[in-house]
């Protein structure tokens, strides 16, 4: 019994997240999480402010009750940002940023997927799978 504790001590359980398949992740709907505000800094971008809960644990008891992340944006990040609204599609998204900054669909749908994800790993945005 000892063995299986010292075996398993360290060790995360995996999460297991359902597969989507292409189409259905096109047709996704991301939406900016209810506590995230915007500022502007002094040089004009936008900086998004997401509040963080402090940790759980020993450590946790050595932090603020809550901190803000700052997440400052340059101007595609901007922009891919403020057409989120909770209605349009991730297709939707890719379309708007192609036609701005001409570039092909391919490329449009890899960039925006790596910075969908990256705002969803901060919390600044829920995508929801129609």
């Amino acid at each position: 019994m000892l063995l299986d504790f010292l075996t398993g001590f360290g060790k995360k359980e995996t999460v297991v997240h359902p597969s989507v398949n292409v189409m259905e992740a096109l047709q996704s709907i991301p939406a900016l999480n209810p506590n995230v505000t915007f500022e502007e800094d002094r040089d004009g971008r936008t900086v998004v402010c997401v509040p963080v809960q402090r940790r759980q644990g020993f450590w946790g008891r050595f932090q603020m009750p809550v901190s803000t992340h700052r997440i400052r944006l340059d101007e595609i990040g901007a922009f891919v940002v403020s057409q989120i609204n909770g209605e349009r599609t991730v297709q939707e998204l890719i379309d708007a940023f192609a036609g701005k900054y001409r570039v092909n669909g391919r490329e449009a749908k890899l960039c925006m997927a790596d910075f969908l994800k990256s705002l969803a790993g901060r919390n600044v945005i829920s995508i929801g799978i129609k």
